[in-house]
């Protein structure tokens, strides 16, 4: 499967601003963002009070196809986060 890679030579955030996004609740940042580009709901935690911040690494990828994916892992630098969007399709693991 071609892989399209879209500027990965952006700069990363710095720790302030990352640390002050851990202030922001989920839905909070959501709704300022018109409730665009945010996950669904049933994505959860698997522990209660666990929380994740990072820059995002984003994919996109075809059903069922983690090609991309393993590329994406080889580009992601300490403190990125992988956000990978497989299409919500529910019976396939990517």
């Amino acid at each position: 499967m071609p892989i399209q890679r879209h500027r990965v030579d952006f700069e990363s955030l710095p720790a302030e601003t990352l640390d002050a996004w851990r202030t922001v609740a989920p839905a909070i940042a959501g709704d300022c963002m018109n409730r665009s580009n945010v996950m669904t709901a049933r994505i959860k935690p698997l522990a209660p009070g666990t929380q994740l911040v990072g820059q995002a690494r984003t994919v996109t990828s075809m059903v069922g196809d983690n090609s991309a994916l393993h590329v994406a892992i080889g580009l992601l630098r300490p403190g990125e986060v992988l956000v990978a969007d497989a299409s919500g399709y529910a019976d396939t693991a990517v």
